[in-house]
């Protein structure tokens, strides 16, 4: 119910009514409904956020970044990629484009594997994979299972061998014997700062014969690199296009995949640098035409019937009169804007006419010889929607660097492209030619009707910034049938989404300069003048009357018949059926998020906490150890530590984390039963993967705060857990058992070859130690400890918690377990490396 209020005072009224509700319900059974769904509420978002640290409050206020009240979803800029966005807004906000692009088809088994829909479950259970990591190496790893429940991967990375003059520390490198620690995330979204979710399957000898038969089958599905590439890059636009088109309101979506598709546009910089707007969206445009034209031809047709214009170069011979006609095809129209005061008068130098005579004169084909001819240009053929990219990005000639310039070029919210056309031209030089001078009042281009060359401004893309660095934004009308006729704007700056003004496109585009007063204390007025450096790059036109998209030519129907008689057999799906679990779980995530985030939510759950602690202090004795705490009373402490470890520890504000920690500690001191279920808990959470929390905050979290915090109420709850006789008892039998065997191993001859157990093999209880589970998985992490040093000064803080425990409080009964696992072996191991004993090293020779 959070995410349906936008005001936090409501929220925070919503939650005390019903605070106050469950507290009127009889033996707690309130609390313990909350306490159920607010439960499964953590446990589903959980597994999104196990790899995700430093998280800010999505937001639910208006104005807050995430959380706006815009319709409209903003694009997450990569550093530099925010000429990447501002195409990719104007190209999703026309409404046909985005339905065609979206809607074009591709062959299942072509499909890339790292999409979530690909990347089936059960398919990939023990398949060898690798995966790229964000430094651009692939690690081979197995597929050890999946998780029905949070949709992830369980792998294990294949041992890589340690070089000796190595010091690359960012590499992933395991010990040879160290074989067991698994892993668990999303493949197809990788983990922040490790993998980039992009993975290929290794194929073994008898899964490529398979694959040859089925290509075999299924037609010939063979792909050039170039064509594996760009079919990637026309994914990776309907997986953005699908998201921002279903996103929930408020979301901005992470385009990160796309951006490294782009890598085969081959821009003039890296993709990750900043690039020419117009550059990056011409070699988008062409390149994925590629994959439609091959497996989508109905959507390649629609695709060149918007963006392609005919530019006709013609000659006309003086002498014999022959027009010999060349075309061109084109996406955009080059404007040099250089003296130029509007854009008609850069249009006009593209039509401008050429006379080639005396020593210039051209051959011609009719004359057989060299003619005075007529050189001229025109556009033979209008697009539904006309792009002109302004050249403001000049060579100086003194310096020979690129420059930018700022001079004014105005432009008006309608355009007419008759008198650039070859048919205006024509028209013109028809009237020209006339004997007939009565009529010299009347346009020669009235006969062409205006409809047919009529467009109205859609889009301005802007660069603000000079030459060598500066930021891309959009302005874009909304042509939803909604806005359509309403002229409603917006501004496209990367995340945010704003509405815009369009009666300030003048003062935002057109450049020029602008001058400043500044007003000094005597009263004197002094006046700059300043270039704006903020000024329109690209301008989109949309055609009034669009024209019907032709039958198409016969060459082309033969293209399209010949497709058709192969994709038939082919099994073929759609960039929004492919994508569109994708964004329904982003969206269901995104309101999970704001929900978990939320101040007033965080306000609510903490007062619950404060309940408890409260009425367990009232009860208990001045000791406080001895308060046996109420059904719902439990539920609400488990409900709290999951959100304490789930999503506060995941949270960038540490400042409420001492106060949750605090209440936390004060309930393990008051109720034994309250440390007891949470220690329970935390050793069964040993046998998964990504719900360990001891894994997770010993080798995952990047946060030092979130570490300490963690291990410091772990090391908590076990110190007033070891007051329960039943714990007592089972941990000293699990002492005994592990004594036993490591004395057995020590007295085995094969002892030098077998490395020492980190977990008891053997354990003879009937019910299983909570607390020498934990120990067991705790030398466990110390097998793997070169691999995660750099959280390491936690789990010895944990471990000198441990070890420091009173003796009056079971403290002997832990610091037996600790020597009969062999933790200061472990240790020693862990900080000597490869300078340990011989003895100690072939014992641990994952720690050393």
């Amino acid at each position: 119910p959070s995410s349906s209020y936008n005001d936090a005072e409501t929220r925070k009224v919503a939650f005390d009514i019903l605070n106050a509700c469950a507290k009127a319900c009889e033996q707690g059974s309130g609390y313990l409904a909350l306490s159920s769904r607010i439960g499964s509420i953590i446990n589903s978002t959980s597994p999104s956020l196990r790899h995700r640290w430093g998280q800010d409050n999505i937001g639910l206020d208006e104005g807050v970044v995430g959380g706006s009240n815009s319709k409209y979803t903003g694009l997450k800029n990569q550093g530099c990629t925010c000429y990447m966005n501002s195409v990719l807004q104007q190209l999703f906000m026309m409404p046909e484009l985005r339905k065609s692009i979206s809607n074009a088809t591709l062959p299942a088994s072509l499909r890339s594997a790292c999409t979530s829909s690909r990347a089936k479950g059960s398919d990939l259970i023990d398949k060898e994979i690798t995966l790229q990591w964000e430094n651009g190496t692939y690690y081979d790893a197995q597929v050890l299972s999946f998780n029905k429940v949070t949709k992830t991967h369980i792998i294990r990375y294949n041992p890589v061998r340690i070089s000796d003059n190595s010091n690359n520390v960012n590499e992933l490198v395991l010990a040879a014997s160290c074989t067991d620690l698994a892993d668990e995330f999303t493949l197809s979204e990788g983990r922040p700062g490790k993998e980039t979710g992009i993975f290929e399957v290794i194929e073994s000898s008898n899964m490529k014969e398979e694959g040859k038969e089925t290509g075999d089958a299924n037609g010939n599905l063979k792909e050039t690199e170039d064509e594996n590439v760009y079919r990637r890059l026309l994914e990776e636009v309907q997986r953005t296009f699908v998201h921002l088109d279903e996103g929930s309101r408020g979301r901005v979506f992470d385009p990160k995949s796309l951006v490294e598709a782009s890598g085969c546009l081959k821009l003039e910089f890296d993709i990750w640098q900043q690039n020419d707007a117009s550059e990056f969206a011409m070699k988008l445009l062409d390149k994925i035409e590629v994959p439609l034209k091959k497996w989508s031809p109905n959507q390649f047709k629609f695709l060149e019937h918007t963006f392609r214009l005919k530019q006709t170069k013609q000659k006309l011979c003086k002498e014999c009169g022959l027009k010999t006609n060349r075309e061109e095809n084109l996406m955009n129209i080059d404007c040099q804007i250089r003296g130029k005061s509007d854009i008609h008068e850069a249009l006009s130098t593209m039509c401008e006419v050429e006379y080639m005579e005396g020593d210039n004169k051209v051959f011609c084909d009719s004359c057989k010889k060299n003619c005075d001819t007529v050189l001229r240009t025109a556009i033979s053929a209008l697009p539904d929607m006309l792009i002109l990219s302004l050249k403001r990005f000049d060579l100086d000639y003194n310096t020979f660097e690129t420059v930018k310039l700022n001079s004014r070029c105005e432009f008006d919210q309608t355009l007419n492209m008759k008198r650039y056309t070859l048919e205006g031209v024509e028209a013109m030089e028809k009237a020209n030619d006339s004997a007939d001078t009565s009529d010299s009042t009347l346009d020669p281009l009235s006969a062409l009707p205006d409809e047919d060359y009529e467009y109205r401004l859609a889009g301005v893309l802007v660069h603000h910034g000079v030459a060598q660095g500066g930021h891309y934004y959009s302005f874009i009308r909304d042509r939803t049938e909604v806005s359509c006729d309403a002229n409603e704007w917006f501004r496209f700056d990367d995340e945010d989404v704003t509405p815009f003004d369009p009666s300030n496109i003048e003062t935002e585009c057109f450049g020029g300069k602008v001058k400043k007063e500044t007003k000094w204390p005597n009263g004197q007025v002094n006046s700059v003048e300043t270039e704006q450096l903020a000024n329109a790059l690209m301008l989109f036109y949309e055609k009034v009357k669009p024209t019907k998209l032709s039958e198409g030519s016969p060459k082309d129907e033969e293209m399209e018949e010949g497709s058709d008689s192969k994709l038939d057999k082919l099994e073929m799906v759609t960039g929004t059926s492919e994508f569109k679990a994708d964004v329904s779980r982003s969206n269901t995530l995104h309101q999970s998020h704001s929900f978990l985030f939320d101040k007033e939510f965080q306000g609510f759950m903490k007062q619950m906490l404060n309940l408890v602690v409260s009425d367990l202090s009232s009860d208990g004795d001045e000791n406080m150890t001895t308060s046996t705490p109420a059904q719902w009373q439990l539920a609400i402490l488990d409900v709290c530590i999951s959100f304490y470890f789930d999503v506060l520890l995941h949270h960038i504000e540490k400042s409420a984390l001492d106060g949750w920690s605090n209440l936390l500690y004060q309930a393990f001191y008051m109720s034994t039963e309250a440390s007891v279920n949470f220690i329970t808990e935390l050793a069964n959470r040993t046998n998964y993967v990504g719900a360990n929390w001891l894994q997770t905050y010993a080798t995952d979290c990047p946060d030092r705060h979130s570490r300490e915090a963690a291990m410091a109420l772990i090391a908590a709850a076990v110190s007033t857990a070891l007051v329960s006789e039943q714990e007592l008892h089972l941990l000293s039998s699990w002492t005994q058992n592990w004594a036993k065997e490591v004395d057995a191993w020590e007295k085995s001859s094969s002892h030098v070859q077998n490395p020492l157990p980190a977990r008891l093999e053997h354990d003879n209880n009937q019910k299983p130690s909570n607390l020498g589970t934990i120990v067991s998985f705790l030398c466990t992490l110390l097998e793997f400890s070169p691999r995660t040093w750099r959280y390491l000064p936690e789990v010895c803080s944990l471990l000198r918690n441990l070890g420091s425990i009173p003796s009056s409080t079971g403290g002997d009964f832990m610091r037996n377990a600790l020597l009969a696992a062999q933790i200061p072996a472990r240790l020693i191991c862990t900080i000597l490396r490869e300078k340990s004993h011989p003895v100690l090293r072939a014992a641990l020779p994952g720690s050393s």
